[in-house]
């Protein structure tokens, strides 16, 4: 099983209402209605672990899946939800290592989910003409996702 490290994502798990999608880093903390959970004590442990709070309740310590992602990233316009996404692949036949346009990047749902199929080989070229959704999806990607991000400034 895997090891949780430093910059690792780990969905918190508490129960299907409670749940938290967190980048670790050994110095933060997440405060929460079940208290306190330090990141520097998921760091080492493995995925599929529990933690105790600082009131005493379990949280798990899941690799976070796609659903995950799509389901908690920042939402600054509609997102494509999960029951559409699987249409939206099974209609195009998209697979591993194909390169995917996409117009219109929005809050980066659908690019989340496309770069996850596609990779590792493949890319998604994802370009928006709103500079702020832009932002809110470089601060997202990473070189891992295998998605380029390309700006169309108004003029």
């Amino acid at each position: 099983m895997a090891k949780i490290k430093q910059n690792s994502y780990v969905l918190f798990f508490y129960n299907d209402s409670k749940k938290w999608l967190v980048k670790i880093s050994k110095n933060d903390q997440l405060h929460t209605h079940i208290g306190v959970i330090k990141h520097s004590d998921a760091i080492g442990q493995e995925y599929g672990s529990r933690l105790i709070t600082n009131k005493d309740k379990y949280v798990y310590l899941f690799e976070p899946t796609m659903h995950d992602f799509v389901m908690k990233i920042q939402h600054g316009t509609q997102i494509v939800y999960p029951k559409d996404l699987g249409y939206i692949v099974a209609r195009t036949g998209l697979t591993s290592g194909q390169k995917v346009v996409e117009i219109g990047t929005g809050s980066g749902s659908l690019t989340s989910f496309l770069a996850g199929i596609v990779k590792p080989r493949g890319h998604v070229y994802t370009y928006d003409v709103e500079p702020k959704f832009m932002k809110i999806a470089e601060k997202k990607y990473q070189k891992s996702w295998n998605v380029k991000i390309y700006h169309n400034e108004r003029t």
